[in-house]
């Protein structure tokens, strides 16, 4: 199909041109961030940063990463629970959580209590044990993952899950941990004295609690919204955390990657646009490629995919079986990439001046400065991203198949009125 606009032949095939660039450049993006699971690092990083606090295993004793359980003196000193006293949950219940805190429990073995020097029993002085962290925890919780290691975030946690495991945790009562909160009033009891908070994450999370509160006096659904409240905290969270994603490792290596793929194809601007606006038949072949391109399925996936790059929403049910190993992700990105780098030399008219420059290869300071100008411009052009040029793309096709605007009855009428005369 051919227009009588040949500037937007023109400008389709160059957008065109920049969309498939893009499109490698993304999915090469794509398989470094996957390679390397920078999306779960920075996940874990945040989790770490503000679920700082040791957490309590299902009997209510602070754990270290081998399970050993521990109690806390009152000087705040961690100590080791043998697991005759840490499987004795009635015993722990009698005494209370205040006393069963301050009581020095032996090892296994030894006839004198555990002390935070470790001289007489052979326990590990407090600054030396490392605690699971209610971060962690919440990673390793069975609501929250499946397939990633013990210790590292999985690419993406849903906002359900990770409430359900946030609210599991920090609701653990010492001295009745098989004990669930039923209502919203338990979950602030709970809440407040729970020691896995600092004060100002207790305070914040309080605070959507009685908010929860009164908006659902009247509808008697405290607890759901204090739940949908939690989720939108949640949510925002991890769109801060997309953001610095994006501003830390996906900006940069987008501009990286598009320096490597304009400078080994020689995308040179410049002279991409003198071939389509003098070649009249590859300059209208690759608009009408490109049209029928956006009318693909293809493509319109593959850019919904980029734009949930930073978010993908992976391995986080274990009810899903759409679930995804680290190693599958990285093998879907390496083929993305493979199959977009086929995509550009299928879709590429005859002749297109997209490769090495022969005639300057045997001068490195020749090929420079002919091409400089034009790589600086496919760089720029590249690093604004697949989805900015497929926008682009779908508002000039719809502007193509527009065509010139038809002549009104009024504009026929006077023609025919015309002939007539004459």
């Amino acid at each position: 199909m051919s227009t009588s606009f040949p500037i937007l032949d023109f400008v389709l095939g160059l957008f065109f041109i920049f969309f498939l660039l893009s499109i490698i450049t993304s999915s090469a993006v794509e398989l470094v961030l996957s390679f390397f699971k920078l999306r779960g690092r920075e996940l874990s990083v945040w989790l770490y940063k503000v679920l700082d606090k040791p957490a309590l295993n299902s009997e209510g004793f602070y754990y270290d990463q081998e399970g050993t359980a521990y109690t806390r003196d009152e000087n705040g000193n961690y100590l080791p629970v043998s697991s005759a006293s840490a499987g004795t949950s009635a015993a722990y219940q009698q005494k209370g959580a205040r006393a069963y805190q301050l009581k020095l429990v032996a090892e296994p073995g030894n006839t004198t209590p555990a002390t935070t020097t470790g001289s007489k029993s052979g326990a590990k002085p407090s600054k030396d044990i490392k605690l699971v962290s209610l971060g962690q925890s919440i990673m390793d919780h069975c609501t929250a993952t499946v397939l990633s290691d013990k210790g590292s975030a999985p690419t993406y946690i849903d906002a359900r899950n990770f409430i359900s495991a946030f609210l599991e945790k920090v609701t653990i009562n010492p001295a009745h941990p098989e004990m669930i909160p039923e209502d919203i009033e338990a979950f602030k009891q709970a809440i407040a004295s729970s020691p896995l908070l600092n004060h100002e994450l207790k305070r914040s999370v309080l605070m959507l609690a009685n908010e929860a509160a009164d908006e659902a006096k009247a509808a008697g659904t405290a607890l759901m919204l204090f739940r949908v409240k939690l989720e939108t905290w949640y949510d925002a969270t991890t769109d801060r955390i997309s953001g610095d994603l994006k501003r830390k490792w996906a900006l940069p290596f987008t501009i990286l990657i598009a320096v490597f793929l304009t400078i080994g194809l020689n995308a040179d601007t410049v002279a991409i646009s003198k071939f389509l606006y003098t070649n009249k038949e590859a300059r209208t072949a690759l608009a009408n490629t490109a049209q029928t391109a956006l009318d693909t399925a293809n493509y319109n996936q593959r850019v919904a995919q980029i734009n949930q790059q930073l978010r993908e929403r992976l391995q986080t049910n274990p009810d899903d079986t759409t679930a995804k190993s680290g190693l599958d992700q990285v093998k879907e990105a390496s083929d993305r990439f493979h199959n977009s780098i086929a995509d550009l030399q299928a879709q590429m008219p005859q002749g297109l001046p997209l490769g090495p420059d022969k005639r300057n290869l045997e001068t490195m300071g020749g090929y420079i400065r002919r091409h400089w100008l034009g790589w600086l411009c496919s760089i720029l052009a590249i690093s604004l991203g697949a989805p900015f040029w497929f926008d682009l793309l779908n508002k000039v096709a719809n502007l193509r198949g527009t065509g010139p605007k038809p002549a009104s009855t009024t504009d026929a009428e006077r023609k025919v009125a015309g002939t007539d005369k004459k």
